[in-house]
């Protein structure tokens, strides 16, 4: 896999696999990631298509009443902001934020 310094957007509408494309980037990464979700409800929907995809991940969320990180973390933002010290001394390399646009952004 080539390395890219610069962060990158992938843009997929509704019901196109966006769960399952993490997933396979987590896979395809090789090292620790943090995949940051904006609601539990998100999340919970993330982390059984991984499951159900073969991938091991943990959930760290207050909301989920799971704080567990691990090589694929699943977070709620609001619960790991207090815990970046943590995932420095684990080696996390990367950051994937599942629903990085609120209504309000202009593409």
């Amino acid at each position: 896999m080539k390395k890219n310094p610069k962060p990158g957007i992938i843009v997929a509408p509704t019901g196109t696999g966006k769960s399952i494309l993490i997933a396979l980037i987590v896979k395809k990464l090789d090292s620790p990631v943090l995949i940051l979700q904006p609601s539990k409800e998100i999340l919970l929907q993330n982390y059984a298509k991984a499951v159900a995809f073969g991938a091991h991940p943990t959930i760290y969320s207050a909301s989920c009443d799971k704080k567990d990180l691990s090589e694929m973390t699943y977070a709620t933002i609001g619960s790991i902001k207090k815990r970046v010290d943590d995932l420095a001394r684990m080696g996390l390399k990367y950051v994937l934020v599942d629903e990085c646009f609120t209504g309000d952004t202009e593409i």
